[in-house]
């Protein structure tokens, strides 16, 4: 019985380790991924706010695009008497 014991306690010490390792491995990499999305949530947030104000300066320019044909339809014809 001991011959087994021999045998096999190795084995699982062995095994024991290698899960210990990579419990280690995976909290390291767990910690890597919550600094990773804390990252992420930041640039999203940057983003969103850049895109956020793009879409409002084209929204702008439209306007006074718009404004400005209809100013320029309101003009009498350069060189016209009023």
């Amino acid at each position: 019985m001991s011959e087994v014991t021999d045998l096999v306690m190795p084995v699982l010490k062995r095994v024991q380790s290698d899960i210990a390792d990579i419990r280690t491995s995976q909290q390291g990499l767990e910690t890597k991924v919550d600094r990773l999305a804390e990252r992420m949530d930041v640039i999203e947030g940057s983003f969103t706010s850049t895109m956020g104000i793009t879409a409002q300066h084209k929204i702008d320019i439209a306007t006074l695009q718009a404004q400005v044909k209809e100013l320029t339809a309101r003009m009498p014809p350069t060189g016209a008497k009023p």
